[in-house]
């Protein structure tokens, strides 16, 4: 657990990241990799007081694939979002699929899960996550418009022309990007023609 300490006085802070690496409760002790010292053991309310300056601000770093208990589906996806920013070609598959295991039915996870699914060129994944969510989900937009470019993107071209025009009928924010996955789907029938 990495925690915030203020060092100094609340009106003139120094500002501190800690790493809790254990406790011991029979002497009231916890111990921190601070700095450049490796052990450092101080007693609770030292701490306490220190911690209690930066307002409790405490995070758990876990592995992708694990979940911290008090962690919400939109922070976890906001993670992986982060994530994949610093590492585009990273593979976060087990990551998503731990998401979709706690989450179940949810809509941003199955959007960003379906979109991982995409990116990283399993077409065929993420088609079943866009359907199943579609299927939770039948009113959403965004399920509809990312179930046309992967229908699309199969050949599938008559399903993806009815899904989105299905999703454009629904309107939204998304307007714009679903008319664009229209034009796109038409061109494909055109050049077919």
């Amino acid at each position: 657990v990495i925690v915030l300490q203020n060092l100094a006085f609340s009106w003139y802070p120094r500002w501190h990241f800690a790493v809790v690496i254990g406790y011991d409760l029979g002497r009231e002790e916890i111990i921190l990799r601070s700095g450049s010292n490796r052990r450092l053991v101080l007693p609770f309310s030292t701490f306490e007081h220190t911690w209690a300056r930066g307002k409790y601000w405490a995070m758990v770093v876990l592995p992708p694939p694990r979940i911290p208990q008090t962690a919400t589906a939109a922070k976890y996806i906001q993670s992986l979002d982060a994530l994949l920013y610093s590492n585009p070609k990273g593979d976060l598959t087990a990551a998503y699929a731990a998401a979709e295991q706690r989450w179940p039915g949810n809509l941003l996870v199955a959007i960003a899960s379906g979109n991982h699914a995409y990116t990283r060129g399993d077409i065929i994944r993420a088609e079943q996550i866009f359907r199943s969510a579609l299927a939770a989900y039948p009113d959403s937009a965004a399920i509809m418009n990312n179930l046309a470019q992967v229908l699309s993107d199969q050949g599938q071209l008559e399903e993806a022309l009815q899904t989105i025009q299905r999703a454009i009928q629904t309107g939204g924010p998304l307007l714009s990007v679903m008319q664009q996955t229209l034009t796109e789907i038409v061109q494909k029938i055109h050049a077919k023609q």
